[in-house]
Order: C-alpha cells, then structure tokens, then sequence
C-alpha cells in the first residue's frame, strides 16, 4: 500500500467523517513498537525486548521501556500508555496493541489510536473487518 495515499485517506476520514480540526501542533502521533535486542538471546531464554515510544514527526524516541520476560509487550504497552500524555496525541501500533485496556486507556485520557490488523491474525481481522460492515437487509426503523 502506497503510505502517501493511506496518509491522505485517513486525513480525509479524521477531517470530513470524525470531524476533528488537524494542524501542525494539534495532532502528535506517536509510533509504539516493540523489539528484540541483536545478541541477547541466550540457551532457553528469551531475547531481551524493549517497547519504544517516539513522535513520528522527529523520528526522535522519547521514552523506551523494557518488556519483562514474564510478561508481553502489550501488558507493557499498557503501563507504557498509563504514564503519558494522550490528549490530542494519536497512538499508532501493530495489531499487538490492539487490546481493548490499552484502547479504552488511550480514550479515556482524550487521545485516539490507529492500529494495523493484518490477516496473520485471522480472528482479529476478520472481527475489524466486521466492525465497518453495514448487515445485508438490515434498517434504522426495524429494532433488532
């Protein structure tokens, strides 16, 4: 997918469909992913991951925070999120933060999200897929 048209799409649906007023310092999106660490695999254990946050206008990372290897990085995604900022930001992540606690958590502190939900997760696509899918026969004036 071309990322210029996908950009001027989602401009296009943020603006004339959700109806929000987009300039330069009104909207700051913010980029989560996390990583494995080159070179810190070992026999039996996990390679070391960290989660990191940075502003996708700068490139710059503002905060980076390592995933325990109890946990996963969406439950680090969700402490991560907890601690920062949301209002007028946009949080951007892989189908990994498509969680509803890190969402419903983005929401509430007045920020909006998008998330990338491709079909290596077959559930998950298939129920975003469903999400903007108007029923066949279906209308406003028959109560369901």
């Amino acid at each position: 997918m071309d990322p210029a048209a996908l950009e001027e799409v989602l401009k296009n649906w943020l603006t004339q469909d959700v109806g929000l007023v987009i300039g330069d310092e009104q909207l700051q999106a913010i980029v989560l992913d996390g990583k494995a660490l080159r070179g810190t695999w070992a026999k039996h254990k996990q390679a070391m991951m960290i989660l990191a946050a940075f502003d996708l206008a700068t490139g710059c990372v503002f905060s980076q925070t390592p995933v325990d290897p109890t946990t996963n990085e969406a439950a680090t995604a969700l402490r991560l999120v907890r601690e920062m900022v949301l209002e007028g930001k946009v949080m951007i992540g892989d189908a990994a933060y498509c969680q509803r606690n890190t969402c419903q958590t983005i929401v509430s502190g007045k920020g909006d999200y998008v998330v990338v939900v491709k079909d290596n997760q077959p559930g998950l696509h298939k129920a975003a897929q469903q999400s903007f899918v108007i029923p066949k026969g279906f209308s406003s004036l028959c109560p369901t």
